[in-house]
């Protein structure tokens, strides 16, 4: 009897780190921001999902972060290592991770609040989740959003 059982493979929000020469599939994020960005192309339709949620909701979204290569997560790692993690340990460097703020400010801003509960409310509904609450090494990032990137792997397995 053949039974197909699809196993879904977590990619990304593990805690393994990749070398300085993995490069994930990117794509240009062609929303509100100030700046090329990239990210992982199945990001794309769950970030113009969220950002069109934010701004029916009276929110002003740009992406400031995206993809970080190695070297780019090396500089910022050594200017404050409380705010970022070790090269290859960034879930930017998988391209899954986000920072978004709010228009015409940068990470900060008088609107925090209201955007930061936003992103908490709306983001899990697009696969995007705060990874930082403020529990680990790292202070909280209420800006810091990270797509559950889910394969679908079919198996199959023959009993006899």
């Amino acid at each position: 009897m053949n039974l197909f059982i699809v196993a879904a493979l977590l990619v990304s929000g593990s805690s393994k780190c990749v070398g300085p020469d993995y490069e994930p599939p990117l794509q240009e994020w062609d929303g509100p921001s100030y700046r090329i960005i990239e990210v992982r192309p199945e990001l794309i339709e769950p970030l113009r999902g969220l950002f069109n949620e934010l701004e029916y909701r009276g929110a002003r979204p740009v992406l400031q972060s995206g993809y970080r290569s190695y070297e780019r997560q090396a500089i910022l790692h050594l200017a404050d290592p409380k705010w970022t993690e070790p090269p290859g340990c960034s879930q930017h460097q998988l391209g899954t991770a986000v920072d978004i703020g709010w228009m015409g400010y940068g990470i900060r801003s008088p609107y925090d609040a209201t955007l930061w509960a936003l992103l908490a409310e709306l983001g899990p509904k697009y696969g995007l989740t705060v990874t930082y609450d403020g529990t680990g090494d790292i202070p909280a990032e209420p800006w810091h959003l990270n797509y559950q990137l889910v394969r679908q792997i079919p198996w199959t397995l023959y009993m006899l």
